[in-house]
């Protein structure tokens, strides 16, 4: 409040404002604030490493890409339906960057958002004590929007890590709390298509 303070003083003696007008825009400068400070702090806690949009999004370096299911997943509805998205497709077709950008924009909305390197997650909690790892899992649980980031890339998960990924799903499943996944995978033969605007299984919602 105190950084914009002179500044709406300024304004309301240049304006002839009247109190409560003044008084209201100081107000609203302290929540805009406090909101951009929750914003990057929650920005800073969920792993992304960079804050990426739809709207800079280069849809022509792939046309195969399913656009409008893209921009479906972007409004977020299937978090307030506890839906799951699911990205399968060959390295380099955009999965990664559509996800992070609907990872971020879940974080703009309010959202708390932890994205994962899946199997380096799965690696460190199954050797983390078992004290540890309850803490480790306890806020991938709650968050409202987890995004596991290459998911079964590896051959082989790390011993113990499918029972842990197992646990991670279930648990949120039963708070009705929503995955993005995306997997790294050529072979597409489990995919289903979203309507018919993801070709070859590129995105499925369930």
């Amino acid at each position: 409040m105190r950084a914009t303070l002179e500044t709406r003083a300024l304004q309301a003696q240049s304006a002839n404002q009247a109190f409560l007008e003044t008084f209201s825009l100081i107000l609203q400068d302290d929540l805009d604030r406090r909101r951009s400070r929750l914003i990057e702090r929650r920005y800073q806690q969920s792993g992304l490493d960079e804050k990426l949009t739809l709207a800079e999004f280069d849809w022509g370096f792939n046309p195969k890409l399913p656009k409008q299911a893209c921009f479906e997943l972007h409004t977020l509805k299937f978090i307030a339906q506890a839906d799951n998205a699911l990205l399968i497709g060959p390295p380099g077709t955009g999965k990664s960057d559509v996800c992070k950008a609907i990872a971020y924009n879940a974080i703009l909305q309010g959202y708390r958002v932890v994205y994962l390197d899946t199997d380096e997650w799965l690696t460190e909690l199954v050797l983390s004590a078992a004290a540890a790892r309850k803490t480790r899992l306890r806020p991938v649980i709650d968050a409202g929007l987890v995004v596991l980031d290459d998911l079964f890339l590896s051959k082989r998960l790390p011993e113990g890590g499918a029972e842990l990924l197992q646990s991670l799903i279930h648990q949120r499943y039963k708070l009705r709390r929503s995955l993005v996944r995306w997997r790294t995978y050529v072979r597409l033969h489990t995919s289903m298509p979203l309507g018919e605007v993801c070709p070859r299984g590129w995105c499925r919602q369930r």
